[in-house]
């Protein structure tokens, strides 16, 4: 459990580092340059990093960035063109809104900009919007005496660089906490990403004192997009979307790089096709992604992958028959002693026809709970090692396919070399 959250921790790491590092080194390298060229990096970062990141937003389809780059171009130009423009009041309000939205966008799934969805989203924040100018305008004190009220005092050396009111800035702080419990839970680089621009807004927001903060906060958040879109579409070519692992592609990169000792496993789910036809695809799916969690745990050194269907593939460089024979016969008692729970309710309706037909057997007929069941299912496993015979790793493979057949003819539920 604890691996589980450091790996997630780690996502949140890179988005938030960006920024900091920029803070920290970027800062004073501009400042010893002369007065034009702090200037031209002024207005050239934040307008060049911001259209990459929008290009690429738009060319891989990710609305919601679309939207969260939209937020922070808004931040932007409040900040310096429109600096000094808008009532206090109407900057914390539109500040409030952009912090808010940049949440809810992330809870969302991604649209068409020009679907339905789209077009409703936009009209969201356009009605927003008039609503921000309309209290501004005809009703300006009532924002003042709302947003204005202090409701706890900070060190003078702190407020100095917060020049929010104190309900927007508990209310953002509160967001971002929540986001950030989000972006752990849910293991998602994007999610993440939605997080570090939030605070990337808060600090915009905060009116820190420094005319290079607002276009280098803007530029490191627009920077963390477009390296948010590279990394998922990496994810998409290399990772199986169903369960997680590593695919097929990414296996054979791995391939190339091997030295001369390495075994390479091939498992298979036992009647995986017969399971399917009883209980729906759907119980499948549930199945592959159990088995392949618990196969993610291999332990040895072990690398899986998910080499199509319900095959999936490990790979232990450096390591011998008997190293990975133990790891492999750990796994194989983990996924058959292991009892999956699930739900009629969740089953397709080939399933609930398959049930009347009385094909479900004695342990759903003995179940106690009509509505739920008790499923459990084992695996076969083939293995082969790099020698002077196997030479390459398309040859390992090939041979740990045929001691796979050889585990299926042996009864299934074991492991054959």
């Amino acid at each position: 459990m604890n691996h589980l959250i450091a790996s997630r921790l780690s996502r949140l790491l890179p988005a938030i580092a960006l920024p900091v590092a920029g803070l920290v080194a970027v800062i004073p390298a501009v400042s010893a340059l002369s007065p034009g060229w702090q200037t031209l990096l002024i207005d050239a970062m934040p307008i060049a990093t911001l259209a990459l990141a929008l290009l690429l937003s738009i060319r891989f389809n990710r609305s919601r960035l679309s939207f969260l780059l939209l937020f922070l171009t808004l931040a932007w130009i409040t900040q310096t063109h429109l600096r000094g423009q808008l009532l206090p009041a109407t900057e914390s309000l539109l500040f409030a809104a952009l912090i808010l939205n940049s949440f809810v966008f992330s809870l969302l799934k991604d649209r068409s900009l020009f679907s339905i969805h789209g077009l409703l989203r936009i009209a969201v924040l356009l009605s927003q919007a008039i609503a921000i100018w309309c209290l501004a305008s005809f009703a300006p004190a009532l924002p003042l005496t709302m947003i204005n009220r202090e409701w706890f005092s900070l060190p003078e050396a702190i407020a100095i660089y917060v020049q929010l009111p104190d309900c927007i800035l508990l209310g953002a702080l509160l967001i971002n906490l929540a986001h950030m419990t989000l972006s752990i839970t849910r293991n998602s680089s994007l999610q993440a990403t939605f997080f570090a621009c939030q605070l990337g807004l808060l600090g915009i927001a905060s009116g820190y004192p420094h005319a290079l903060l607002v276009p280098l906060m803007i530029s490191s958040c627009a920077l963390i997009v477009a390296l948010a879109i590279v990394m998922d579409s990496h994810d998409m070519a290399y990772r199986d979307e169903l369960t997680a692992l590593p695919s097929r592609r990414a296996l054979n990169q791995l391939l190339l790089s091997l030295g001369r000792r390495y075994s390479i496993a091939m498992l298979d789910i036992d009647r995986f096709k017969k399971f399917n036809d009883i209980h729906g695809h759907d119980i499948g799916d549930q199945v592959l992604q159990m088995v392949a969690a618990k196969i993610a745990r291999i332990g040895g050194g072990g690398k899986p992958f998910r080499y199509g269907g319900e095959e999936f593939t490990i790979v232990f460089p450096g390591k011998t028959p008997e190293q990975a024979q133990q790891q492999l016969e750990t796994l194989r008692a983990e996924i058959e002693n292991y009892r999956m729970v699930v739900r009629r309710d969740q089953r397709s309706k080939q399933s609930q026809s398959a049930r009347k037909s009385g094909r479900l057997g004695r342990a759903q007929r003995g179940n106690r709970n009509p509505r739920q069941q008790t499923l459990s299912v084992t695996i076969s496993i083939g293995y082969a090692t790099r020698d002077p015979v196997l030479k390459r790793p398309e040859a390992v493979i090939k041979a740990a396919d045929q001691a796979l057949y050889r585990a299926k003819k042996n009864g299934r539920n074991c492991l054959s070399y």
